[in-house]
């Protein structure tokens, strides 16, 4: 049997038959009067409103933001959520199960080799209790780690090189907003309806965003109190 020649031809011919291929058997597939969880929504809701923030500060790419378009207004959107927990799982490094410590102090800060010598990447020094390191991942100009604790709930801290002239974008679906004064730095957190918080912190020449599921201003305060100096 003679082998099949592949080109880039043949490639750009045959994708499009594919690629409808698998539209046609995820939507054939769908249960669309399934009812999601409501912790499965409240997940959704959150991831949304942070591509929203993100969209605006210019950070993800644009396939992104058609991505999460699509899981917001599709009845059908277990595919995608999907697609996300792969992306997710590709670009960030799996870590093992790390304790999260019970002391206070300094936090560890190490050199983003692909930042340069100016960005110091910090991790805080300690966590509310019961949350460790699931993952992290770094570019240029930021440091992300995610944390979780027994229950599945998830926080997001993110450090980013700071931008003059950038704006926070903490979306205008939230409820609240509190502001906690720190020494040389001020937190400003914004609640939603659901619980959940997004905060923001400048500090030297970063800024520092905590995404927390379910998390009070105290803790809150605390992961900054531990992480920014």
């Amino acid at each position: 049997m003679s082998n099949m020649k592949v080109t880039d031809d043949w490639l750009y011919q045959y994708m499009p038959v594919v690629d409808e291929a698998l539209i046609r058997g995820i939507e054939d597939s769908t249960d669309y009067e399934y009812q999601f969880s409501e912790q499965f929504e409240k997940k959704m809701e959150q991831l949304i409103r942070r591509e929203n923030r993100d969209a605006q500060k210019g950070r993800w790419k644009a396939f992104t933001g058609r991505l999460m378009q699509s899981v917001r207004m599709s009845a059908g959107y277990m595919a995608a959520a999907a697609a996300c927990a792969v992306l997710l799982i590709l670009t960030g490094v799996l870590m093992g199960q790390q304790g999260s410590g019970d002391k206070a102090g300094s936090a560890p800060v190490r050199e983003n080799q692909g930042a340069g010598a100016d960005f110091l990447e910090k991790s805080p020094a300690c966590m509310p209790d019961g949350y460790r390191l699931v993952s992290e991942q770094e570019d240029a100009t930021s440091y992300e780690m995610v944390y979780e604790n027994d229950m599945g709930i998830i926080c997001t801290l993110r450090q980013e090189t700071e931008i003059t002239g950038s704006t926070v974008a903490p979306g205008s679906d939230f409820r609240r907003k509190e502001s906690v004064q720190l020494e040389g730095a001020l937190i400003e957190i914004y609640w939603y309806e659901d619980g959940s918080s997004y905060s923001y912190c400048a500090y030297e020449n970063c800024s520092y965003t905590v995404e927390a599921e379910q998390l009070s201003a105290e803790e809150i305060e605390e992961i900054y109190t531990n992480w920014i100096y």
